[in-house]
């Protein structure tokens, strides 16, 4: 053992003991959410790594994908792009923002929530924006509590959006 690990295996192999123990299951036949059930004592954790590639210039913020064929992401510069089938669309600029200089996408999204494949809300600076039946609606203004932080939507008709000063 090399003396400059010192304790620190320990402290690393509790780490993924800990982390071993994290139970997951596949989706059922029944459909999402999927069924969480223990695994038996022994069995090996199985995890898919999926390589990263680029798909904006800007930096990704959040991104949502309510199936594994479907996910939509934003970005600080108002793109948002999709991914159907592993491809992802040339993003797409939504969120102009209010600068002069509105071409270069100066808007920013912080965060989206999709919770059926073509049907999400967008949330930033400028407000919110709907997708639905293929396309983006313009950015609309929340109602003066400030920019949207971050989604969670559980259907297309209940959203819950956080606000940069505290509300919801």
């Amino acid at each position: 053992m090399h003396k400059g690990l010192g304790g620190g295996v320990g402290t690393v192999c509790a780490a993924l003991c800990a982390v071993a123990t994290l139970v997951w299951a596949a989706p059922s036949s029944a459909g999402y959410p999927p069924p969480f059930a223990p695994l038996p004592p022994g069995s090996p954790l199985h995890f898919q790594v999926y390589v990263s590639r680029q798909i904006t210039n800007q930096r990704i913020t959040g991104i949502s994908c309510p199936t594994t064929a479907w996910c939509m992401a934003v970005d600080d510069g108002g793109f948002i792009t999709h991914d159907l089938d592993g491809s992802w669309s040339h993003p797409r600029l939504v969120d102009r923002g209010s600068s002069a200089n509105n071409d270069a996408g100066s808007g920013y999204w912080s965060g989206v929530s999709c919770p059926m494949s073509g049907w999400c809300m967008a949330v930033g600076t400028d407000g919110y924006s709907i997708y639905s039946n293929g396309s983006w609606s313009a950015p609309a203004f929340s109602n003066g509590l400030g920019a949207g932080s971050g989604v969670s939507c559980t259907s297309p008709s209940f959203c819950a959006v956080a606000q940069e000063h505290g509300g919801a």
